[in-house]
Formats: structure tokens, sequence, C-alpha cells
């Protein structure tokens, strides 16, 4: 197999047709990628199936003209031939190599099972530039491989460009020294771009993590939708005689859900929330409107509470709302008794959340409709 630099002449019979520097060639299928150098009369490229003879130059004349110039018929040169002992085709061509293009180049596929030497026929087929530039990337891959970390350090630097050969790769490489740089396609193929990756991955598995920015994450306070508490403490109603509203003891039982979090404050310090709440009072009236008088009162409440929070372990809270009494049984009672009891009265007032476990809290609530101390699940 012709060596990379090596320059060939195919022709058909007595006509030259196209002459070639091969830029690499394999023995195992017999392959062979070169650049075109010189065309000669109107052939522009090789005919698929066309069998042309293959002739090695292995040497300069003086004056090249006789071979450029020579009347095809009579083209029959000493310099022409197969023999490998003459000296060595230079990488560069001054009048062949001047003015080719990577666009120009073709790849021939020879024929093992058909004679070697000048009268060898050779089969052609087109090769397109980005084929060529596919498998010119590929040998470049492979040769980097086995360089120093330096030059693999350049190609991280540097992936979507291919940079020019320095003059003695370009006699290993068959490409001229004054070439200019090629870029790459814009999407190599998938299996190529695959064993790129890997490469570059292989130096450092580990993938650094990117700490130039942080999330700052504001923590949120109220983590619970729901709000269960049991209490003991005092609710108000009406005294028996119209003069005002009086505290009664009461036990009570109170839920909530939250409605909204955050919606005003949402700072680490400092959060709040909305819930709606509903609560249920019982308690006894003994003479309350005469000596021996009994009246057990439920009471129902319901109010929206604000919530602000100041960690998840302190908060205060604001309500507002209503609260219904109803008269359930009496013992002896008195009208003007009963008709305080049954009443409905505005709910206002305020509290403290303060924790005292994981989701258990203790509540005060102190309020013109209650004082209470409760103690409260959140879930």
């Amino acid at each position: 197999m012709p060596k990379p630099g090596k320059i060939l002449l195919l022709r058909n019979q007595a006509e030259s047709i196209m002459a070639f520097r091969v830029l690499k060639s394999t023995l195992a299928d017999q392959t062979l990628i070169g650049q075109v150098i010189k065309r000669y009369g109107n052939h522009t490229e090789l005919q698929t199936g066309e069998q042309y003879d293959a002739i090695e130059k292995i040497g300069d004349l003086e004056d090249t003209s006789d071979i450029i110039e020579a009347p095809e018929a009579e083209f029959e040169d000493p310099n022409w031939e197969t023999d490998e002992t003459s000296k060595n085709i230079l990488a560069y061509d001054p009048e062949l190599d001047e003015g080719s293009t990577l666009a120009e180049t073709q790849t021939a596929m020879l024929d093992t099972s058909l004679p070697m030497g000048k009268n060898a026929p050779l089969s052609a087929a087109p090769f397109s530039a980005l084929e060529l530039k596919v498998s010119l990337l590929e040998s470049k891959i492979a040769e980097l491989e086995t360089k120093t970390a330096a030059n693999e350090l350049e190609i991280k630097r540097a992936p979507s460009e291919v940079k020019n050969s320095s003059p003695g790769d370009s006699k290993e490489n068959g490409s001229a020294s004054n070439q200019e740089k090629q870029p790459l396609p814009e999407k190599l193929p998938e299996k190529l771009q695959e064993k790129l990756d890997d490469d570059l991955l292989d130096k450092d598995d580990t993938p650094t993590p990117d700490t130039s920015q942080s999330v700052d994450e504001t923590k949120l306070f109220d983590n619970y939708a729901h709000w269960l508490s049991i209490g003991f403490g005092y609710v108000t109603n009406n005294a028996a005689d119209g003069s005002g509203s009086i505290p009664l003891s009461a036990g009570n039982l109170k839920y909530g859900v939250t409605l909204r979090r955050r919606l005003i404050l949402d700072k680490p310090q400092l959060q709040d929330s909305l819930v709606l709440d509903g609560g249920v009072y019982f308690y006894k009236a003994i003479n309350f409107a005469a000596q021996g008088d009994s009246y057990t009162v439920l009471s129902l409440g319901a109010n929206f509470r604000y919530n602000l929070f100041f960690s998840e372990s302190l908060g205060i809270f604001a309500y507002a709302g209503a609260l219904q009494s109803n008269v359930i049984a009496t013992v002896s009672p008195v009208a003007s008794g009963t008709a305080a009891l049954n009443s409905i009265l505005p709910s206002l007032g305020g509290g403290i959340l303060l924790q005292i476990g994981p989701s258990w809290y203790a509540r005060l609530t102190v309020g013109m409709d209650d004082i209470s101390l409760n103690l409260l699940l959140r879930f």
C-alpha cells in the first residue's frame, strides 16, 4: 500500500485522469484516502465502477512541467514507477498541491484481487468533504490519546476546532503545512461525540458542584396545616340582670385549618399565616338568676386568626369573629336567666404560641370572649 505523503497518478489507458496525494492508507480493508492535487482535461471527479491504472510518483524532475504538459499519448517517464527505492516525495509539492482544498478530496478503494503496480486497475468512489473531516478527526483523536496531558487539555479548551498540524506532523499525515484551519462539522456523529465526551469525563469522574451561586431559600416556620387544641379557662356571656358580660368557667375544644402561609411577610426572621378557627365551649351556670337555678350552655365560636411567627417555636396571633351561646339543659330555670344566656357576642382578642415539643405547642388566649390556656397539636 502507498504510504501517506505519496503521490498517485490515475490513468485510463494512455489518458491521465487525476493526481492525488495519499493522506491515509489502511492495509486491513485496502482503503486509500487522498487529496486531489491535479485534474487533467475536463475530469472533475472519479466515476464509480470505473477502472483506472494507478502509478506512484517516487521522484521529482528538475522541470516538472514536462510531466504536467506532456502529451497524454507520449507519457512514459522513468520517474513514475512502482519501485520505492528512489528518493522520497516531499510532503508538499509546490506545483501540484497549490490551490488544493479539502472539498476536492476523493477516496479510492483498491481491489486486492488485481495485480499491484503500474498496471494495477483502481476503482474510485466519491468521498464528501464532511465524511473526510470526520475521518480526519477520528485519526486526530487516536493520535492525541497517546500524547501528553498538555495536548489533552488543549482538546478540552477548544473541542470545537481542529488545529493545523505542525510541519513535522504534515509529513506523517500527508496534509499541507500551509493549509488553513478547517472547522469541525456543526454536529459530530453520535458515536464520535460519545467517545470524545467519555475521554474528557475520564479525567475527573467526580463532577465539581457549582458553588458560584447559592440559593437563598427562606425556611418555613408554619409547617403544618391543621390546629387541634383542648383547654380550660373562661368564656364570657351576658349577665342575668343585663348589666353587661361576665366570665364563666368552661372547657373548650378548638380546631383550625391554615388558609394561607406567608401572606404578607416572608423573611428569615418573620413570617405570617392566616387560619380559620372553630371552637366549642361547654359550661354550667349555677345560681345564675336565682338561688338554685342551673343552666347547661353550649357555645359555638368561629373566627379568623392572623399569626405572626418569629421562629418555628415562637409566635403571636390576633383573631376576630363571633360566639353564639345556647342553653341546652336547665334546673329550676328563670326566664330572664335563660334569655340572657342565649346570646350572640363578638369575639376579639390575641395570644401567644410557644412550642413545647415536636408538633406540640402551648396556646394562651386573652380576649373579650375567651381567656384560656390550651394544649395544641399541629399536624
